[in-house]
């Protein structure tokens, strides 16, 4: 019976520490890949295209109005809406997008978080 005993502890203490070792080691590469965050959304206002994104006019729960940027647009969006031309400037949509973030070393070696969000979707209002 003691022999059991010793031996269910061995067996649950080795599955401890080799559980927690895949953990540390999956959590390892997470910091190298892109994770992904699921859709959002938010309804505002197309103020155009720069060269560093599409930019919309948006009101927070305070009333306060913030531009909110987004570097990338799926191809399909672009296929529906020219939001290259300023005809839909001034136009009211609901945006689905998602936000991608990668860390990154910049030019001290130092880790830098970026965030890409990028427009799955568009519904004009």
């Amino acid at each position: 019976m003691k022999t059991k005993h010793i031996l269910l502890f061995a067996v649950l203490g080795l599955s401890f520490f080799g559980l927690t070792s895949f953990a540390t080691y999956k959590q390892s590469l997470v910091l190298n890949e892109v994770r992904v965050q699921d859709t959002n959304s938010v309804k505002g206002d197309f103020d155009g295209h720069e060269e560093y994104g599409y930019n919309f006019i948006v009101v927070n729960g305070d009333g306060d109005e913030r531009t909110l940027t987004f570097q990338k647009v799926d191809e399909a969006v672009l296929n529906t809406f020219d939001l290259e031309s300023q005809a839909l400037v001034g136009k009211s949509f609901e945006v689905f997008y998602t936000v991608d973030y990668e860390t990154v070393l910049d030019e001290n070696g130092d880790e830098e978080g970026l965030e890409t969000k990028t427009i799955t979707a568009l519904k004009a209002l």
